[in-house]
């Protein structure tokens, strides 16, 4: 039924046209509104998945979801998926714009709420993304990610203890969650406190040996300790698995502070390091 509405809307507005004036207008029958409500929700979850799996091109995409949400007005679904489809662009502007539709039309669904927020940390409004997580969870409270992002959040505004308080609540749900873990050990670096952040990120590691984040920032440490072999030997394991972290924006990105950043450079300047920093 759906293939034919859609054949149907194409080869009449090919025959509208070319029709000769007297000609018999054949019968068309009336499309209700909750049917293009639905096929508006259908469109646009097929649209999703051929753009994740890489079948459709993206503009092509893009317009199809906004037609989607022309169909279907007052479903949130639609906008949802125009806002992933932007996300794969990195256009993140235009994907919180869809994500703002989402939520007039669902304003207590938490994963609309939490993705706000994330977009808007994205853009540096932190008092922005603080109120988006707040909310999301206060309707599901126990959203493992939600509160590691709102850790973060605290994070970058400088409000150490509220961010180590979200990285724990985090923890006390998901004990493997181990980025939360890891970047309590971030916070306690930044606060003076080494051992500390020793043994937070001690702890991510053993929970995922394959974690280059913590092999690189205990490499750090041994490195300061003048313990330089061990912490080159650390720092190639690290790179070796992600060479991404071998650059200073992207540690930056993932949330390591100006005194971690410090620290860092030296042990980044090292000659055996050299042939990870040019890709």
């Amino acid at each position: 039924m759906r293939k034919w509405v859609w054949a149907w809307l194409v080869g009449f507005g090919v025959l509208a046209g070319a029709m000769p004036v007297g000609a018999i207008v054949p019968y068309v029958p009336e499309l209700r509104s909750e049917q293009l409500e639905a096929q508006g929700v259908e469109l646009a979850r097929e649209v999703g998945i051929l753009s994740e799996v890489q079948v459709i091109e993206p503009k092509r995409a893009i317009a199809n979801a906004r037609l989607a949400t022309q169909l279907a007005p007052n479903r949130f679904e639609p906008w949802v998926i125009l806002a992933q489809l932007y996300l794969r662009q990195d256009d993140v502007k235009m994907a919180s714009s869809a994500l703002q539709e989402a939520h007039k039309l669902a304003p207590d669904n938490p994963v609309i709420l939490f993705t706000l927020g994330s977009l808007a940390f994205r853009q540096e409004n932190y008092p922005q993304a603080m109120r988006y997580l707040q909310a999301g969870l206060a309707i599901k409270p126990d959203h493992v990610e939600g509160l590691f992002n709102l850790g973060n959040t605290f994070l970058k505004m400088n409000q150490y203890s509220q961010a180590i308080a979200y990285y724990q609540k985090a923890i006390a749900i998901d004990k493997k969650f181990w980025p939360a873990i890891n970047n309590i050990g971030l916070v306690q670096f930044e606060m003076g406190d080494r051992e500390g952040a020793r043994r937070n990120w001690q702890a991510s590691v053993a929970i995922d040996p394959k974690a280059a984040e913590p092999i690189l920032a205990l490499a750090v440490l041994h490195y300061i300790q003048g313990q330089k072999q061990k912490a080159i030997q650390m720092a190639e394991q690290a790179f070796t698995i992600d060479r991404r972290y071998a650059k200073v924006p992207f540690l930056i990105e993932n949330l390591w502070g100006p005194r971690l950043i410090a620290a860092t450079k030296p042990l980044l300047a090292e000659p055996r390091l050299k042939r990870f920093m040019g890709e």
